[in-house]
Parts: structure tokens; sequence; C-alpha cells
């Protein structure tokens, strides 16, 4: 007989709601306490006959004639899971004829279920089932009996070595890591960590337009082991510039993990992240992502002199918390005009990131020099930057690494920066003593050709207007759903252009459905009955 060894667990966790069942029972010491004998019983004995060890259960009927004996387990609680059963059996001579049987009953029910059995033999065997978790819901109850029939003879019959076992539930799967990047007009890729838990999982992506309501999906990455491994998957036909709520859902056998609901919002159409005409408001043009009012009197007059239609940032610093800014290595164009008025040793204009090397991005000016960073590996130049004087300064990176810096449309300073790697971070302006005015941020680098454009018209490219003076007036501008156009005579023609010059809208009335149209500034081009034109900008909320 196997060297003794008993241990039963009825452990309970009350987390996961399930037991776990672990017996192996040899009868080297004594027959359990809780354990019952029926029919003809057993006798404990010392046999040299037996299948291994020193002792064995022995049921003997001394009449030639039929018999039977059973032992029966008390009462363990099921886990839900598959329990595996087994026992050894034999007859000492093998004259005799006989069945060993195993039966299980559940919740104290007095039905004996029957899940095998087999004829006795000299030789010892083992007699082994399985009951499906089909069987043995959890918290069920579950007690095992273990039977040797005589058919005849006088010969004792023994059993000995009974092993019951219930596997712990298998572990749900756990997701982590979870950011979302390469966020565009219309599409994204959710990335996070996945660990099986040692058994086959899958995954999807819900997402939606509404929290808690998150209709669609995308099939995610599989896992298995217990290695967490990282993937992404991408979520494609998304509209432009909205707002999307998702959650990972992880499955294997043992049930379902979730990561908790998160959001992003798609860029715009024409690449704009960000647009901050900062006239009397410090929202950008869309009313969202504000910069925090560190300062009394921030609102000053702007760079084509109009009150309250820029900043003052008075050697201080603004911070705004702005969706989407390009960070590692992806492409990027902060366009931003400034007028020095003190200078100080180091005067920061904007930046983001860390304050670790090759995890910033932003620009600072002293007394010769200009500085376009990288943190601790910078693109640096000499430059003068006059004080009291507007000028537009236009920052770009490109997906091969190259850094662009352009003061008033021109080229001034470039170089390859492969290891820049920006971490995100809330977007700062300042610290200097100077004001600020009209900050567009761009989720690609702007071609020379359109960092001119946007020095000399303030949008990408310059459509091919004829301007003849005709008095036109915009309302509401900015405007949500509809834009209404105020002039003399009749309208014959009106074109929509986007900042990048790509016609959006053609009309030939005075008011306009823009609804449909992205967040962000346009140039509209009205023509009268008379051949009149005129241009003007307005801005879509």
């Amino acid at each position: 007989m196997k060297t003794k060894l008993f241990l039963f667990m009825a452990l309970l966790i009350g987390a996961e709601g399930f037991s776990q069942i672990n017996v192996s029972e040899s009868f080297e010491t004594s027959i359990p306490s809780g354990w019952t004998m029926f029919g003809d019983g057993f006798t404990r004995e010392f046999a040299s006959l037996s299948c291994n060890g020193s002792y064995t259960l022995t049921a003997q009927n001394n009449t030639n004639s039929a018999f039977w004996s059973y032992i029966q387990t008390p009462n363990y609680v099921s886990s839900g899971q598959p329990i595996a059963v087994s026992f050894d059996y034999k007859t000492t001579y093998g004259d005799s004829y006989g069945t060993a049987f195993i039966f299980y009953e559940l919740n104290n029910s007095g039905n004996r279920v029957n899940v095998g059995q087999y004829a006795l033999d000299i030789t010892c065997n083992t007699l082994s089932a399985t009951i499906p978790s089909s069987a043995i819901p959890s918290g069920t109850t579950i007690k095992f009996s273990f039977q040797l029939n005589r058919s005849g003879g006088f010969e004792p019959l023994q059993m000995d070595n009974v092993i019951i076992s219930q596997l712990l539930a298998a572990p749900t799967p756990i997701v982590s890591n979870v950011s979302v990047t390469a966020i565009t007009s219309a599409s994204a890729s959710v990335n996070y960590s996945l660990n099986a838990n040692n058994t086959v999982t899958t995954s999807v992506i819900k997402y939606g337009v509404t929290s808690g309501a998150l209709t669609l999906q995308v099939t995610g990455f599989p896992a298995t082991g217990t290695t967490t491994t990282h993937g992404t998957a991408s979520i494609a036909g998304l509209n432009p510039n909205t707002e999307y709520f998702y959650r990972i859902e992880a499955e294997n056998g043992a049930g379902m993990a979730t990561s908790l609901e998160g959001n992003f919002t798609t860029l715009a159409l024409d690449g704009s992240i960000a647009e901050y005409n900062f006239n009397g408001t410090l929202s950008n043009i869309n009313g969202t992502s504000p910069f925090d009012n560190s300062f009394s009197n921030v609102f000053t007059a702007g760079r084509n002199a109009n009150s309250g239609q820029a900043i003052y940032m008075n050697e201080g610093t603004m911070q705004a918390t702005i969706t989407n800014l390009p960070t590692g290595n992806e492409p990027r164009t902060v366009s931003i005009w400034i007028k020095p008025i003190v200078l100080d040793f180091d005067n920061i204009v904007f930046k983001y990131g860390l304050n670790q090397t090759n995890m910033a991005y932003g620009f600072s000016f002293r007394e010769t020099t200009i500085n376009n960073y990288g943190y601790g590996n910078d693109l640096t130049g000499s430059f003068t930057l006059p004080l009291g004087q507007w000028k537009h300064v236009v920052c770009t990176y490109d997906a091969t690494g190259q850094a662009i810096v352009y003061i008033d449309g021109a080229q001034i300073l470039t170089g390859t920066k492969p290891a820049w790697n920006t971490s995100a971070a809330d977007f700062f302006l300042g610290k200097f003593d100077g004001e600020i005015d009209d900050l567009k941020i761009y989720n690609f680098a702007l071609t020379s050709s359109q960092v001119t454009n946007l020095f000399n018209n303030n949008t990408l490219s310059s459509p091919n207007f004829n301007q003849n003076n005709l008095e036109v007036s915009l309302y509401p501008n900015p405007a949500n759903a509809v834009l209404n156009i105020e002039t003399a005579l009749e309208i014959q023609s009106v074109e929509i252009y986007n900042i990048q010059g790509q016609k959006v809208r053609t009309a030939n009335q005075k008011q306009i459905n823009i609804s449909d149209l992205a967040a962000g500034m346009y140039m509209i081009r009205i023509q009268d009955n008379e051949n009149g034109i005129a241009t003007k900008k307005f801005v879509k909320q």
C-alpha cells in the first residue's frame, strides 16, 4: 500500500465562491473519522497480498454466498469543476466472482449515482471515473462511495488508495497597461497587455459614442500560458472630431475580465489637434481644453492690434490638458505668435512631456539663440528675437526625426533628432515675459509652403480669391449649425474652404447649414450677382 497521505481541504474562498476537494487516503493508520461502512462492512487488515503498503480494507462473508460492502465519505462542497475519483481493488484467490463500483450522491438525496464499475481480479487494478462539471454545480454537497460485490465463494475482497481530486476554478484573465495611440480623424489603436492565466483567452474591444452603451466591437488578440502578452487592436471607420468610449473584454474558460472604461477623441479632418485664438477666451475654438487662468488681466491686444485678442504671460506659466498631443516619435507641428517684452536668461514659450533627456518637446529662446527641444538633446541655433515685435514661430517634427524651426515663414533651424520620444503630459505656455496669440497644434509636419501660408493668411494654403471690396458680414461667428451671410445684393455663389485650402462646401444662398463640418477655422468666398467678391474667416464650433 502507498505511504499514508490523507489530506482533505474544504477551502472556501469567498471572493471566488468555490471550494477545492483534494483527498488521498491509503488507510495506513486508520479508517478516517466521518467515513461510514454499509452492508457487510470492511475490516482494516495487515495484508501481504495487498497492492502495496502494509494495510488494506478487506470485505469478507464466511458463508458460500453473495454479499456486498461499501464505504462512504463525508460530504464535501463542489467548486463546479470536474471531479476525478479512483480506488484500487482486488480479490485474494481468484475463484470467486465480483465487481467494483464508484458512486456519488448529491445534497444527501439518498440517490447514489453509478459512475464506474469493473470485474474483480486477483491482480490489483484501479477503477477510475470523472464526474463532469455539469453534474455538480458550484456549492453542491457531494459524497462518494466505493463498493465491492461478491457473487459467490468464500474469498475476501480488498480495496485501497482512494483518491478524489477537484481542481480549483481556473482564474480569469488579467487586462493591464491600456492606452490609445495613433489617433486620426477615422481610426485609433488600442494597446493593452493580456495574461491568460494558463487558459486559452480571447479578447474584444467594445466601443461607442455613449459611456456605458458600447454597442460596437472589434476583435482583439488572443493569449495563452501565464506570460503577459502585449498587443494592439485597431478601430477604424470612426467619425472625425468625435469622443469615443471603449473597454477591453477578455474571456477564458473561467470567465470574463474587463478593463475600466476609457475614452479618446478623434481628430478633425484637417489634422488639427487644437487651435486657440485667445479672443477673450482661454479655451480652444471648440470651447474645450482651457488654459488655467494664473494671472489677472490676462488678455491684451492681439497681433492685429485688436483689444482682448492675445494673452500676456507676465513671466508665468499656463497649462491645459489637450487630448491627442503627438507623443513618442509621432509627427507634429506647433504654430504660435509671440511678442517678447522683457528678456530673461531662458524664455520658455511652450513645452510638454517630461524633463528627461529626449522626453519633452518645446521652444525657448535666449538673447541670441533659439532652441527647439528634446530636453538635453536640443536643436539650437543663432537667432535674435526682437523685443516688442510680433513673430510667428513654427516648430515641425516628422516621421524621419527631422526637426525644423521657422520664424515668420522662413526656415531658421533644421536637424535630425530620431531619439526624441516625447511623453504624454499637459501642454504649458511660458515661462517668459511677453504676449502670445494664435496657438495651433497639428498631428503632421507642415510643409514650408504651408508654413508660409499660415504666416501670411492664417491658413495652410491660399486659395485663389479675387477680392473686390464686397461688404459682407457673417453671423453667428463662431457658428454651430447655421451660418448666415448678410449682403446688400443677392448671392451668386458661396464656397467654403478648410485651412488646408480644400473646398468643403458650395451654396448659392445666404443661410448655410454647416452642422456636419468638423470644428475648426474656415475661409468663405462669397460672390454676389454683380460679381462682387469677398472673403471672410469663420469658426465652426
